[in-house]
């Protein structure tokens, strides 16, 4: 029979294979997302058993790993990989971030196939519309709910703070905040508080000091080292920062620390995806559709409110609350004895008080209504229960055996109990039925717990968990059978053992050594790498306790690790030394985790040993560079400190903790920077703290700090960043005081005030010297100068640093070996120059070295006195003495040549009037007498040439200079042999001119041209020729004259030829010139408003030309 054939059988054939992918946002420690995965494959297998589900689960983690488009393509082509080649039939997607990457790439990835969502925020800006292959639930989180309550419990609140990690949910249900508190709570204050950082958050919530806290979301926090900090520790966390009543709108934020709320339920999210599942994509009908379910619960942890002395009235009427007193009867199984027992103690009862009673009706009464009350308890257990009779038939079968088996109540009731069983099993359950009821009950399967196949209405097998007891009516024997449906169970257990072979077949393959043992540290389990590392087979270690390997001080260790496992199963390290036979030691570090029963209890704990040897020897050597670093610091004059990221200190050096006035204690405590900060700086060092711990470097950052015992003092910070593992920590800092510095530089402020001052009055002295004046670098480069030396070179005076003095004079001195700057330099002694710049003036030079402490000089003092006009009274002084000279010699001359000339012309002359000769010989007369014409006017030209000139210039005509001066030089050049070449008009217009001064200049420059044609041609020659050409012309647009000078001899040397015009300054061999003619030329023509220009090429020819404005027309009015 079904009752007693507990012996086992194979598993009914599933109905069909479904292939589901689970894509969660989280991890698969995240609370929420748990009970939703928990709650959607529990509701599917137990609505529909007939079917062979297979899921796979993915986690995109995103409350760990920030989601960005680059995380979605990434995680987007990780499925699109891991899935190739599978068929799925549905998906089932968990939170915003999961749908947003599925909507993104699905035509991409899982084109067609339907998908069922949960957790999704009803305030999402990306919710998409529901259609056939796509469907779900959303979250939507019971803001106006929560306030209620909040207002229900604190009956005088004035202000909420809705806290959370600032994450994209959290932003989302605070939209939803701001719109139900302007619609439902106008008149009551509130403020959203968030932040990514936990110690931040901590801060923030800290300055409220107390009041009501509402969560919105907590899984996005992180601890300092950027990790994601379980919901727990950051519920207390917050709870520490003051004293705040916390409710919370998630049932994944239940924890301790937390009073309760109106919570979103996760597994109530999973189950209503599955119905939705069953009935859009599968086409079954769930007992209830994803709509039937509530939406929030009304939860509250017993001691919270008994902390916070909140009474259960002030809460409402549906709330279920945790950890407080019992509020039901039973459960399940518990229920279904509780009543059997009921029954038999009122069975009991009766029997005893049956003789006290005196009526049978008050008897029969009694049983009615304990039938009454036994029959009520089976029908509202959720086990199956079944109830046979002495003759095999049915007797009873309550509504969840109904459901269980697929039969009707009054379609079964009398029937034998064959038509549930297999039919391989019914001759059997006949036999130990007829034995059972005979008087030999089948004692071994009472009170037991045993599994059988049983058979459905429509025919399927399944697997059902039985347990038997025995009600006595009278002499009758009813069996009673409470049956659990088992099916998923054995197969989850078949499933266990399949995983525990291949959790033994890849155990024995790692690398790493792993062992399982009792709490006792008695070996039960080890893999081949294990035995590897101790040299040992595997029946040598098992049996033997691990702590008798072990040293005194590692065994205390070890208990104590063994003590906190079992208190708090979970994961625990240690690190062990393992010796070794030559001389060297293992380094390991073993995860410990604990196997927990089924009642709680630790059975063994499973260890897993990974070689850090390597790492040791590292973290060795990083000890001996940490403590170099420390012992270096603590030398250094300067403050060398180091913070966390929210600026602890974790280091400072012996000048730091000086300088703050801290103590080794303050440091051990953690003290923050910010409170050795002056009050006025910590927001300006907040900042630069932040721009540090985003990756800059500040340097040079001024700040005032405030020591422990009040005094303050200027430090100036130069700060980067501390990163381990690509991941900024903290910070690192040094600081250097600068109070000193402060006050020498406000002396050297006073200081550079006075030397402005003075160096002031010094540029208005130098201003005040007319000549000019410069200071020069040993580069030649001018450093400062006067207005003076501005005005001299016609620039401004600020134009002028920065430039070379040789540039700036442009003088044919600047060549080194002539340079006295350069000789300064290099003598350190005072050096003296005349020069003449290119625009025709003269300059005396003055250099002065400027020398350091050394002697040696750094710069010089450049003097310079135009002295140009004391050169040209010089010139016309040496001019009018030579003039004086030659008026004398020329006067002399004359007077001794005049007379005998006078008597030759009169001789000759008396002798052709007086003498009858021949013709020829008359012709020899006039020749005597036109050569003793010429010879007297030589004499008067050279009178005329020799008187003193008049001060005052008259109007003359160039002609009559020119033909004075060929008349004293026409010989000479005709003895030369120098072709003479004239082109001048007879009506050239007037000049307004000294004539003697006019002849003097034409005199030179016949004299020179004579000197060059004679050197090139000391003979006869085709080309020894003079030419002179004089003609009307332009210039400046002023009318002028102008007459040039041609000759083809040696020409000028392009070397010299800008040197022409200076005074003393002669191309003819020593003893030949005196240098003085053309510069004096020169000054005389510039004296009459004229120019002369040189043009010539060395070998070929040479031309000066001279130009001189014309006299203005004469007005001949009368």
């Amino acid at each position: 029979m079904l009752l007693a054939a507990a012996i086992g059988c194979p598993a009914a054939a599933s109905a069909g294979d479904l292939n589901i992918l689970m894509l969660h946002s989280y991890h698969i420690e995240y609370d929420w997302t748990r009970d939703q995965h928990a709650a959607f494959v529990g509701t599917l297998k137990q609505r529909a058993p007939q079917r062979e589900i297979s899921f796979f689960a993915e986690y995109l983690d995103t409350k760990r790993n920030l989601y960005t488009p680059d995380y979605a393509a990434f995680f987007a082509e990780y499925l699109k990989k891991k899935f190739l080649g599978y068929h799925l039939d549905a998906i089932y997607v968990t939170d915003d971030n999961a749908l947003s990457l599925l909507l993104r790439y699905r035509q991409e990835l899982f084109p067609g196939v339907p998908v069922v969502f949960s957790g999704v925020c009803n305030l999402w800006p990306g919710k998409p519309g529901k259609t056939a292959l796509l469907d779900g639930v959303y979250e939507r989180k019971d803001v106006a709910g929560n306030v209620r309550i909040a207002k229900a419990i604190d009956p005088g609140l004035k202000k909420l703070y809705f806290v959370g990690d600032g994450g994209p949910s959290h932003n989302f249900i605070a939209r939803q905040v701001k719109a139900e508190m302007a619609k439902h709570f106008p008149g009551l204050a509130y403020e959203l508080v968030a932040d990514r950082s936990l110690y931040k958050l901590r801060g923030k919530l800290a300055e409220k000091v107390e009041g009501t806290v509402i969560l919105t979301t907590l899984g996005g926090l992180l601890s300092p080292d950027g990790s994601t900090v379980p919901i727990p520790a950051a519920v207390a966390t917050l709870a520490e920062s003051g004293k705040f009543k916390i409710l919370t709108m998630g049932s994944n934020y239940l924890t301790e620390g937390v009073i309760g709320g109106s919570v979103v339920d996760g597994f109530v999210q999973g189950q209503a995806a599955a119905h939705v599942l069953l009935r859009q994509v599968l086409k079954e009908s769930p007992a209830v559709d994803g709509k039937g379910f509530a939406a929030t619960r009304h939860v509250f942890f017993y001691p919270a409110l008994q902390s916070w002395k909140i009474s259960l009235k002030d809460l409402p009427g549906d709330s279920v609350i945790i950890d407080g007193p019992a509020r039901t009867i039973g459960q399940h199984t518990r229920l279904l004895l509780g009543g059997l027992v009921f029954v038999l103690l009122q069975v009991l009862l009766l029997v005893l008080v049956l003789p006290r009673l005196r009526s049978l009706k008050l008897i029969r009464q009694a049983l009615y209504w304990s039938e009454r009350r036994y029959h009520a308890v089976v029908r509202v257990i959720n086990d199956a229960v079944i109830g046979i009779n002495d003759k095999g038939c049915i007797v009873i079968f309550n509504p969840a055996a109904e459901k269980m088996f697929g039969y009707a109540e009054e379609e079964i009731l009398g029937k034998p109990l064959d038509g549930l069983l297999p039919e391989r099993f019914r001759d059997r359950h006949r036999s130990r039925l007829a034995r059972f009821f005979s008087g030999d009950p089948v004692s071994d399967l009472l009170g037991q717990n045993v599994e059988l196949p049983a058979l459905h209405h429509n025919g399927e097998e399944f697997y059902v968990e039985l347990s038997l007891s025995l009600m006595h009516q009278g002499n009758r024997v009813k069996v009673i059978a409470a049956l659990r449906d088992v099916t998923e169970r054995r197969r989850a257990g078949d499933e266990l053992r399949r995983s525990e072979e291949r959790y033994r077949a890849l155990v024995q393959t790692q690398v790493e050594a792993v062992c399982r043992w009792l709490p006792d540290t008695t070996l039960t389990y080890v893999n081949e790498a294990y035995c590897r590392l101790y040299k040992k087979r595997p029946e040598e270690l098992l049996g033997q306790k691990i702590v008798e390997r072990m040293s005194a001080c590692e065994r205390t260790a070890m208990e104590e690790h063994i003590r906190l496992l079992i208190a708090q199963p979970g994961t625990l390290y240690h690190e062990t030394s393992i010796p070794r036979g030559d001389d060297r030691c293992l380094w390991y570090r073993w995860s410990n985790t604990a196997i927990v029963g089924e009642l709680g209890e630790v059975v063994e704990i499973q260890a897993v040993g990974l070689d850090i040897t390597e790492r040791k020897k590292v973290e060795e050597e990083l000890r001996e560079s940490e403590s170099r670093f420390r012992d270096t610091a603590d030398l250094l004059p300067q403050s060398v400190f180091e913070t966390d990221i929210v600026g602890r200190l974790t280091f400072a050096n012996r000048v730091t903790l000086e300088m703050t006035g801290c103590s080794d204690e303050d440091l051990a405590r953690g003290i923050s920077v910010f409170d050795l900060m002056a009050g006025s700086e910590r927001e300006r060092l907040v900042r630069d703290f932040q721009k540090v711990l985003a990756g800059e470097t500040v340097n040079a950052s001024e700040c005032l700090i405030e020591a422990r015992n009040g005094f303050r003092f200027k430090v100036m910070i130069s700060a980067s960043p501390v990163v381990r593992k690509n991941r900024i920590i903290g910070v690192r800092g040094v600081a250097v005081d600068i109070s000193e510095r402060i006050v020498a530089e406000q002396a050297l402020r006073q200081s550079e005030k006075k030397f402005k001052r003075l160096f002031r009055e010094y540029q208005a002295l130098l201003d005040g010297i007319p000549d000019p004046i410069a200071l020069i670098a040993p580069d030649r480069t001018v450093v400062r100068t006067n207005r003076g030396m501005a005005n001299a070179l016609g620039l401004a005076v600020q134009d002028i640093p920065g430039q070379k003095c040789c540039a700036l004079w442009n003088s044919d001195c600047c060549a080194e070996e002539q340079c006295p700057v350069l000789s300064c330099f290099r003598t350190g002694a005072p050096q003296k120059k005349e020069l003449r710049t290119r625009d025709g003036r003269s300059w005396e030079v003055r250099v002065f070295p400027v020398q350091d402490k050394t002697g040696t000089t750094v710069q010089v003092i450049r003097y310079a006195s135009d002295i140009t006009r004391q050169i040209r009274l010089r010139e016309e002084s040496l001019r009018t003495g030579q003039l004086a000279s030659l008026g004398e010699l020329a006067a002399g001359v004359a007077h001794e040549i005049n007379n005998p000339i006078n008597g030759i012309i009169n001789y000759a002359q008396l002798l052709a009037d007086s003498l009858d000769i021949a013709r020829e010989d008359h012709e020899i007369l006039k020749g005597i007498i036109d050569e003793g014409e010429r010879i007297a006017n030589i004499v008067r030209n050279l009178l005329a040439f020799a008187r003193t000139r008049k001060e005052h210039k008259d109007r003359m005509n160039l002609w009559d200079a020119l033909a004075c001066s060929l008349a004293l030089t026409e010989s000479q050049l005709r003895k030369d042999g120098i072709r003479l070449q004239l082109d001048v008009p007879a009506d050239l217009p007037e000049i307004i001119a000294h004539a003697q001064e006019i002849q003097q200049v034409i005199l030179n420059l016949l004299s020179n041209a004579r000197y060059a044609l004679n050197k090139k041609y000391p003979a006869v020659a085709p080309d020894k020729i003079l030419s002179i050409k004089a003609s009307p012309c332009e210039n400046q647009d002023v009318p002028s004259v102008r007459i040039d000078f041609h000759d083809r001899g040696i020409g000028i040397p392009e070397g010299v030829r800008h040197k022409v015009l200076a005074p003393f300054f002669t191309s003819k061999p020593a003893g030949e010139g005196t240098g003085l003619g053309l510069s004096i030329s020169h000054g005389i023509v510039k004296d009459h408003q004229g120019e002369i220009l040189i043009d010539s090429r060395e070998g070929h020819f040479t031309t000066v030309t001279l130009i001189f404005p014309t006299a203005p027309e004469e007005n001949h009015e009368h």
